[in-house]
């Protein structure tokens, strides 16, 4: 395992770059959740890449600046391949992990403080990814996109303990609050889930495909409830 530092870093599954010069370095960011578009949480976190390994660890806050989320992240940096990922929510114990072993991916799942936790082994078909990594292999693969190709691959679903296919592709400049991105679509590719799981997007600005801007599907922080949210997600860099 990478040596640790202290870091923070943003969900889904969300943060940028992997292998490319400029990112080759820590890199510190942070994030506005929209619901129904007004801001209900934020985020901030740092994202760590060295030859063989990235890290990004996240945190994400309520109204009132309270922590209730903390997700920390390692993904090889040549294959994409999650290594470790633990996702904690402190508000009510649901905890999401996966672990690489020799036999394949140990998902591990609670959905809340007082309930037992649930593993399954899923045997690694391909190439495996999980959505807290998306956007880097998005980035990544990005000049393929572009010229059109549809790229597909297994996502691993903590809380289905199990593994679905799903694809990328691009789906044209679209015009957001006024300005310009290019949307890259996440779905999956059986038309029986698709009438289950909706869509999720991916924008990023036409003169810096390295950076995603903004995201629009589920979110990580849950309602009262326990149900998924769906909303939006504004990304912020500082200036280099």
């Amino acid at each position: 395992m990478l040596k640790t530092q202290k870091q923070i870093v943003r969900y889904i599954g969300i943060i940028i770059l992997s292998s490319i010069p400029g990112w080759a370095q820590t890199k510190v960011y942070t994030a506005d959740f929209l619901i129904e578009n007004e801001k209900k949480y934020t985020s901030r976190g740092e994202f760590i890449e060295n030859d063989q390994t990235a890290i990004k660890n996240t945190l994400i806050f309520n109204e009132q600046g309270s922590i209730i989320i903390t997700e920390n992240v390692t993904f090889d940096s040549q294959t994409f391949q999650p290594v470790e990922v633990k996702t904690v929510d402190l508000q009510t114990g649901r905890l999401e992990e996966i672990y690489q072993t020799e036999q394949g991916y140990k998902l591990r799942y609670r959905a809340h403080t007082d309930t037992p936790i649930q593993e399954k082994i899923i045997r690694q078909s391909g190439i495996t990814l999980h959505g807290s990594y998306m956007p880097v292999y998005i980035s990544n693969k990005m000049n393929r996109i572009i010229n059109g190709e549809v790229l597909a691959f297994q996502l691993l679903i903590v809380d289905r303990l199990s593994s679905y296919e799903f694809q990328i592709c691009q789906n044209g400049i679209k015009t957001v609050d006024g300005r310009d991105y290019l949307e890259i679509i996440l779905e999956p590719t059986s038309w029986i889930v698709k009438q289950f799981v909706p869509s999720i997007s991916f924008y990023y600005s036409p003169d810096d495909y390295l950076k995603i801007v903004r995201y629009r599907g589920a979110i990580g922080p849950r309602d009262a409830a326990g149900n998924i949210q769906t909303g939006e997600i504004i990304f912020h860099y500082p200036a280099e």
